[in-house]
């Protein structure tokens, strides 16, 4: 035998659908809206984290920055990673400091190595090694995006001969927004399943 709905069963569903509508459309707003302050927030932690390291490098290693021999030097300390390891612990994301365009202290790895040698993207080099500015944005360092914030290295002339940067991997942001985004909806669907079956009894 076929059921047969009631006006007031009909209007229950239409209802509950509409309902349904308009929580996935709000939940899509709220989702691009977290999306967006979580990227600002990020860049603004970056820029902090940016000055910050440097300040503790400048303390630490006292002296110019220089380049001897083909080699980065800040004072008489030859550069190299465990100089940008601390400072990549505080901020929990990643450091490296460049010779001109070159990689030659970081914690971004290639296949569990140091990606030593490495080089900027072509934007990166021209806008801080180029123009002399500092760099703040969305790029892909080594195949994976990242937000980042990099700054020019200037010897005792004023002459910039490397970069300061210091990121944090998109794949961590979207982690976060997704698990934020996923307890939204089993919120939503919750509601639903509540509340749906008082209307169109």
């Amino acid at each position: 035998m076929k059921r047969k709905f009631t006006i007031s069963h009909k209007f229950g569903l239409l209802a509950g659908s509409m309902m349904l509508l308009f929580m996935v459309g709000t939940a899509a707003m709220l989702y691009i809206q977290v999306t967006l302050n979580m990227e600002d927030a990020m860049q603004d932690r970056l820029e902090a984290d940016l000055l910050l390291g440097y300040e503790l490098m400048d303390q630490q290693y006292r002296g110019p920055w220089n380049i001897e021999d083909d080699q980065l030097y800040k004072g008489n300390r030859l550069v190299d990673s465990s100089m940008v390891e601390h400072i990549a612990e505080l901020t929990d994301g990643d450091a490296t400091l460049f010779m001109e365009n070159v990689r030659v202290a970081t914690t971004i790895e290639i296949d569990g190595e140091r990606a030593i040698g490495t080089t900027a993207p072509e934007e990166v080099a021209q806008t801080v090694l180029g123009d002399g500015e500092p760099f703040f944005g969305s790029t892909v360092v080594e195949g994976e995006p990242f937000q980042t914030a990099y700054q020019p290295i200037e010897n005792n002339n004023g002459e910039v001969i490397g970069m300061w940067f210091v990121g944090q991997s998109q794949q961590g942001i979207v982690s976060a927004i997704l698990d934020n985004f996923f307890w939204l909806l089993v919120t939503y669907v919750g509601v639903i399943v509540v509340v749906l079956p008082c209307i169109i009894s």
